[in-house]
Parts: structure tokens; sequence; C-alpha cells
């Protein structure tokens, strides 16, 4: 499998496994079950994190245009198309236009409850992607890898300098 955001795909699966234990879901074989089938299929993937951001004053549900946060509008329990449903925007990655699937995820700031400072979010922003172009360094850690109980291996962050 090659990953352009494999600190993304990793935090998924070792996030995945904790909620699992602590609420009783089955998150983890979802995310196990993506994984497989990024590498049967040969498939790259890109994690999408960086928001368009618009007006940076108000939080992302208090903007004017409510898509230029991504934002779920609806959830599908039944049948083929089973999960939830988003709209809005994420600003392009690096990697997106080599990658086969995009994986989006959640607004850091609003996830750390710091959507209302601007600063804050410029600099995690920025944290954001020096972590995605240290990717070769990922390559190079790779063989010092450390296990974890969810069967996720990471990196060493020395090494790694992530």
């Amino acid at each position: 499998m090659r990953f352009t955001g494999l600190h993304g795909l990793n935090a998924i699966a070792a996030t995945a496994y904790d909620i699992d234990q602590k609420f009783g879901k089955e998150y983890s074989k979802r995310a196990s079950k993506y994984i497989a089938y990024l590498q049967e299929n040969d498939l790259t993937a890109n994690i999408g994190m960086t928001d368009v951001k618009g007006n940076r004053s108000p939080r992302p549900i208090e903007q004017a245009d409510p898509d230029l946060y991504l934002h779920g509008v609806d959830e599908r329990k039944e049948g083929i198309k089973e999960g939830i449903i988003v709209r809005g925007a994420k600003a392009h990655q690096t990697g997106a236009l080599n990658a086969h699937e995009i994986i989006v995820a959640p607004s850091t700031a609003e996830y750390n409850g710091v959507a209302t400072v601007s600063h804050i979010r410029e600099k995690i922003t920025d944290m954001i992607h020096m972590n995605e172009t240290m990717y070769a360094c990922y390559l190079a850690a790779s063989y010092e890898v450390i296990p974890t109980p969810s069967g996720v291996y990471a990196v060493n962050n020395l090494l790694s300098n992530t």
C-alpha cells in the first residue's frame, strides 16, 4: 500500500481501536477493512485536513457559507451506501493529485476547541503542513517501529521528526 498521508491512516486505526475499547464499538474492524482494500488494490490515499477557512473570525458552524468547512449533512444506516454524508470543502493536499482516494479529517482547530483563535489555527495549519512534508522521514524511520496494543506500528518520533 502506498499512502501519502500515512500518519493519518495510523491515527485513524489507533483512534478507532481506542474508541472500540472504551465504548464497545467496532470501528477498528472498518479501519482494517479499508486498509486491506487499499493494499489489495494497490491504491494510494491522501488525508485532507486543511480547511479553506473563509472568514477566520466566526467558528465553522457560524460561517455565512457553511460549505467553507466540511460538515455532516446526513447519515445512512442501511444498504450498500451506508455511512455519513458530508458536504463542504478542504484545501488541496500536496499528494492529492496522485491519490486514488482522499480521506477527510475534522477541523483541527474546531476539534481542539480553539476555533475562535485565528493565530493558533494558523500555527496548527503550519504544523500539519510540516507533518505532511516529513513522509520521507517516515520511510527512513520505518524499520524502528513500536508496536501498540491496537496492532498499529508507531514510528519512532525522534527519527521521523514528527
